[in-house]
């Protein structure tokens, strides 16, 4: 009786502690989903920086189209000059490459779902299954070695009876 007491407290006590040890892993608040977020995080940081440092960009060249040599310069690319001015066109190579800023464009990634962790009655079913299932196979290797022991006994028990002669 105290035997299998002691072995059901044995019991309770493993899978507690495999309950808990799941938890924190795999649970809502656990490493796994702490990993996602850290990562997800990273990610987030990285795009911030990446649109501020393309603001600061903007900013610079708004200013820039604002002072007075920018405009002048525009204004002589439009073919407009100024009174008295003559403006000489010279024409582009026919191999020269034009560069297309593809910059302009935010490219949003789609943000997969991240891992929000297991429920807790799935994280207990199996920690039940990691403590019981190494212990109900020990169990039945313990049965059938005691039925082996026990047949091996009761064949020493009938051997005895060659040696007569009837």
């Amino acid at each position: 009786m105290v035997k299998a007491i002691k072995k059901t407290a044995i019991l309770i006590i493993l899978t507690s502690i495999t309950f808990l040890i799941l938890l924190g892993i795999f649970g809502k608040h656990g490493y796994m989903v702490n990993k996602q977020i850290a990562i997800e995080n990273k990610e987030l940081e990285e795009n911030i920086s990446y649109l501020e440092v393309k603001k600061t960009a903007l900013e610079n060249y708004e200013k820039s189209l604002t002072s007075s040599d920018a405009l002048d310069d525009i204004a002589l690319k439009l073919g407009y000059n100024k009174s008295g001015e003559e403006v000489y066109f010279f024409p582009e190579k026919a191999d020269s490459t034009v560069v297309k800023n593809t910059d302009s464009e935010i490219v949003q990634k789609d943000i997969k779902t991240p891992f929000k962790g297991l429920k807790t009655y799935i994280i207990l079913l199996i920690s039940l299954a990691i403590i019981f299932i190494p212990y109900l196979i020990i169990v039945l290797i313990q049965i059938t070695v005691r039925h082996g022991n026990r047949v091996n006994n009761l064949d020493e028990r009938k051997g005895g009876y060659d040696d007569y002669d009837i």
